[in-house]
């Protein structure tokens, strides 16, 4: 079935990081044209009407205004295309105080690819700084400074003493240990940018391969990718709800948000 290979595929490829302070468990809320399956154990609904609308987290739990991952997959059953894009997907949190829907931002593809190139660039101008220090400290490496005081007794040709006394400094410079110093700077320097360079391409690569993007979905295929949205700060159970479109029928599929009890 090539719904499990898609959500297999982009699952395993999302990487989590951060810390929790409290996590929130996301259990699927079932309806009269949905059920729930697993798929790489984790919990997904499986929405059917004319079209079939597969949407899961990529983790079991989730956090109070942090960014999370979904994994969301559509099969056409129609008889003509379907153009099929984060556009046709909106989400919305219900806290259970009976506050209004909050409208979270899905994020696009193209939005994501931008956040990561701005990271490089910041990246880029903080390993310049580190490269320039480097240099700096490089180059004053050769230079070695030496002080000391001196005292003495000088007879004049009369015979008189005088005491003599003062303090001296001079500067050396090695050029073998500045040429030393300033190549273990320009190598360390290079590494530091082909790292970031080999990060950002796979930072990239990753979102290329993974991200939800702008794709025609032909009779009887299967499409999908990942998603992402930033939850807002919380601190009660809640719903987040799913309106996923295809076609000319929209899929609602919601999730209950419960704080995790910890013993």
């Amino acid at each position: 079935m090539k719904i499990i290979n898609i959500l297999i595929a982009v699952t395993a490829s999302i990487i989590f990081t951060g810390c929790a302070t409290t996590q929130y468990s996301v259990t699927p809320v079932t309806n009269t044209n949905s059920k729930t399956i697993y798929q790489d154990g984790q919990e997904t609904l499986l929405s059917e009407k004319t079209n079939v609308v597969a949407l899961g987290p990529n983790s079991a739990t989730l956090e109070s205004g942090k960014r999370q991952s979904f994994t969301v997959a559509i099969q056409n059953r129609t008889g003509g295309d379907i153009v099929f894009s984060d556009e046709d997907i909106k989400a919305s949190y219900r806290g259970t105080t009976g506050t209004p829907d909050l409208s979270l931002k899905v994020y696009s593809y193209d939005e994501l690819v931008a956040e990561e190139k701005k990271r490089q660039a910041w990246m880029a101008v903080a390993a310049g700084l580190q490269a320039a220090g480097n240099s700096m400290s490089a180059a004053s490496a050769g230079y070695s400074n030496t002080y000391g005081t001196y005292s003495g007794n000088t007879y004049s040709s009369y015979g008189n003493n005088y005491s003599t006394y003062g303090s001296y400094s001079a500067t050396t410079y090695n050029y073998g240990a500045a040429q030393a110093a300033q190549n273990a700077a320009t190598a360390q320097n290079n590494a530091n940018f082909s790292r970031l360079a080999a990060e950002g391409k796979a930072n990239l690569e990753s979102l290329s391969s993974t991200i939800l993007k702008k794709q025609t979905v032909f009779p009887n295929q299967w499409f999908g990718g990942a998603i992402q949205i930033v939850m807002p700060r919380f601190e009660e159970s809640g719903e987040l709800k799913f309106e996923v479109k295809t076609a000319d029928e929209t899929h609602v599929i919601e999730f209950k948000i419960e704080k995790e009890n910890k013993s």
